[in-house]
């Protein structure tokens, strides 16, 4: 029986360290037949509409705001 395991990450999924990252290593770890949930802050929190998004059987929540804002190519 797998674990249930959750990723704790101040980076978006869809920035490098997500994308590259904490993402792979979740797949790999759901395609062992581990529940794999990672909670992510958000550069444009107020952009998103989804809150909470499946990905290859991996959920990913977004909580809240990163500490940087990002919108588009300006950071705030």
């Amino acid at each position: 029986m797998g674990k249930r395991l959750t990723f704790f990450t101040h980076e978006s999924i869809e920035e490098p360290t997500g994308l590259g990252r904490s993402l792979p290593i979740a797949k790999e770890l759901v395609k062992r037949g581990h529940q794999v949930n990672i909670l992510a802050l958000h550069p444009d929190f107020p952009s998103v509409n989804e809150t909470h998004l499946l990905i290859d059987g991996v959920h990913v929540y977004y909580v809240g705001q990163k500490h940087v804002r990002k919108v588009g190519d300006q950071k705030f």
